[in-house]
């Protein structure tokens, strides 16, 4: 999370469908949700998510950024803000 508390959402820009567009996204997001409320961590809760139809074909750079997010969402989550924000995330991104 940058400094200041603050977090910091990226949106993937590839060249083909985003993610975000992907009709098994949601899916994803309350699959992340789950594994978050479970006290898994950041490299648990992707591998969990890793094989969900949205995250398929990802590249390297569009990884990191799911990565990045997954971070803020777990810390988020150790905060005290339960995964209720991989909905909202959810929401937000495909508006």
């Amino acid at each position: 999370m940058p400094m200041g508390g603050s977090p910091v959402w990226h949106r993937p820009t590839p060249q083909r469908e985003e993610p975000v567009e992907h009709p098994s996204y949601f899916q994803l997001m309350l699959h992340l949700r789950e594994l978050i409320d479970a006290e898994f961590g950041v490299t648990a809760a992707l591998d969990g998510v890793a094989r969900e139809p949205a995250a398929l074909g990802l590249s390297d750079e569009e990884w990191n950024i799911v990565g990045e997010s997954v971070v803020t969402l777990v810390e988020l989550h150790k905060e005290g803000w339960n995964g209720i924000w991989c909905s909202i995330l959810a929401e937000g991104l495909s508006t």
